[in-house]
């Protein structure tokens, strides 16, 4: 049994965990990649950009945290914020999030305007308002 306040090993044994957030968070992160590299596809992984954080988080070093996030364009590029509380039950901020922000294991405290990886969840950043014809 995995328990969604754990961390999940990212070594041999590939598991997601029963909890519908970190479940969706372990199917992007594991089981997504798995099933395309099954399929024949080369292009596994969702697309990351660079972004500058919003406001500033705070971690437990040692530990790669996956940090639910909206991000937008700005005049400077990307802006990125945490999309609000983390629980294993609380699913509004799972719905809201774009993407994924990559906090890597030696940060402990990353500051507003720091610039991070992101892993979208999707191109609806590419996408246009109106139409280009």
């Amino acid at each position: 049994m995995l328990f969604p306040q754990l961390p999940v090993s990212d070594g041999p044994s590939r598991c997601v965990p029963h909890a519908p957030e970190p479940g969706g968070r372990g199917y992007l992160r594991r089981a997504r990649p798995a099933i395309l590299k099954m399929l024949g596809h080369n292009n596994l992984f969702r697309r990351t950009v660079q972004a500058r954080l919003e406001k500033g988080i705070e971690k437990r070093a040692g530990i790669r945290h996956f940090v639910r996030a909206r991000i937008r364009r700005d005049g400077e590029g990307y802006a990125v914020g945490a999309t609000g509380e983390h629980g294993s039950g609380i699913l509004k901020p799972m719905v809201r999030a774009d993407g994924l922000i990559i906090l890597p294991e030696e940060a402990a405290t990353v500051r507003q305007g720091d610039t991070v990886t992101v892993q979208l969840r999707d191109d609806s950043l590419e996408r246009l308002p109106t139409p280009r014809f």
